[in-house]
């Protein structure tokens, strides 16, 4: 499952049509059709079995007990790229016995705070994204900020960038289906949202779409973009200083964006906009539980045996893993042997010091995260993500059916 797969590599049943699948999942071994009914079958029986005949259902299809440790290892660790919060970023594996297995891949966004890395609650919602991509593509001279003319002039270059025909009109489907800027030196591992690009359907593209779209005729002209960003900026502009920040961009694109947020629906408080909000390290255990776009948390949680099951596995990380006198050598060890290397790399995004630094030492004042925060070390992450997950209540408690 690649990265930025527009919120649709959950394991879905969308039909018998392999083609549907092909669309969004990679086979990276020799093309098998097989392989793909063998698939479908694996997500129909995830969607449409019972809660309490689903695990003997999919017993034979999946290796059940590996998708809850993965599940628990993704969610104690909290990684920000993967399936609680993308669907995306994971591999799927059928081995020569026919059965599916969960893999973990591309996990180097854990072991931070939701979001970005840095302090303070942080709100899950499609106005973040959206509102640095504006900036990345629209702020030509750097200073941060917008101004009128380069607000409007962004609204002529993403229509341009959807409307490959020049036909002088976009779809929805044209508008919500992906388009990427390249960036800078090549776009970084496939991520989004990446510095230059943009892809609307990522990021609530037909909420934005219906949103652009004033005369709801299903179409979108330049003219009608251009109309609808210069009176986003009047409006967002209530100062009359002639310009927007990006904070302004966010709190403007938060009151008119549609939820349910692309982060999906789940326990946890909820931030502006239908966002999940996120205190610290304070993420639940049970977010998307209730959430039906991920059925692979979903489903199977709903099966009181297999929560348990679950919740025993993030108990267990905590416990044992993310205490410091197991972990803490295994980081210094780690630290140790790459630590030449690092200070002799002419292209790290962070210095040296900073390195050795966060291993146990909070980085601030590095622009990351709400108010301008930082980064936060290992040692805090591991010691505040263990105590939040050991008195959780719900880990000692009979599983609800």
């Amino acid at each position: 499952m690649p990265g930025s797969p527009n919120g649709q590599g959950n394991l879905k049943y969308l039909g018998d049509d392999v083609a549907k699948y092909q669309r969004i999942y990679e086979l990276k071994s020799k093309e098998d059709s097989k392989a793909w009914v063998d698939f479908v079958q694996l997500c129909k029986v995830l969607n449409e079995t019972p809660s309490n005949k689903l695990e003997a259902a999919l017993a034979p299809l999946l290796d059940i007990d590996g998708v809850l440790r993965f599940l628990a290892l993704e969610n104690a660790l909290i990684n920000n790229d993967g399936y609680w919060v993308r669907t995306s970023d994971y591999n799927i594996y059928q081995d020569a016995k026919g059965k599916f297995h969960i893999l973990p891949h591309d996990m180097n966004e854990t072991f931070a705070r939701p979001g970005r890395p840095g302090f303070g609650g942080v709100v899950f919602g499609p106005a973040m994204p959206i509102a640095a991509e504006m900036f990345s593509q629209g702020d030509k001279n750097s200073d941060k900020k917008l101004t009128g003319e380069e607000f409007v002039a962004l609204a002529g270059a993403w229509f341009d960038k959807l409307d490959k025909g020049i036909e002088g009109k976009v779809t929805q489907e044209q508008f919500t289906g992906p388009f990427l800027v390249p960036a800078p030196n090549g776009a970084p591992g496939g991520d989004a949202p990446v510095r230059g690009g943009f892809q609307p359907k990522t990021f609530a593209g037909p909420g934005l779409f219906d949103v652009l779209d004033r005369d709801k005729d299903g179409t979108l002209t330049r003219a009608e973009m251009s109309d609808v960003f210069s009176n986003w900026f009047a409006k967002w502009d209530a100062a009359k200083a002639g310009m927007l920040t990006e904070e302004k961009v966010r709190a403007g694109l938060t009151e008119i964006l549609p939820g349910p947020p692309p982060f999906g629906r789940g326990r946890g408080g909820r931030g502006p906009g239908g966002g999940i909000k996120v205190e610290g390290v304070k993420l639940d255990p049970l977010v998307a539980a209730n959430d039906p776009d991920k059925p692979l948390i979903s489903k199977l949680l709903a099966v009181p045996a297999l929560r348990t099951r679950y919740l025993g596995y993030v108990r267990d990380i905590a416990d044992k893993w993310l205490d410091w006198k197991n972990l803490g050598p295994l980081a210094q060890q780690y630290q140790s042997m790459i630590a030449a290397d690092v200070r002799a790399d002419t292209r790290k995004l962070d210095s040296s010091d900073d390195f050795v630094k966060s291993l146990t030492e909070d980085i601030s004042g590095k622009g990351f995260g709400p108010g301008g925060g930082g980064s936060i070390s290992l040692k805090s992450f591991a010691d505040q993500r263990r105590t939040f997950l050991l008195d959780y209540p719900e880990s000692l408690k009979p599983a609800r059916p």
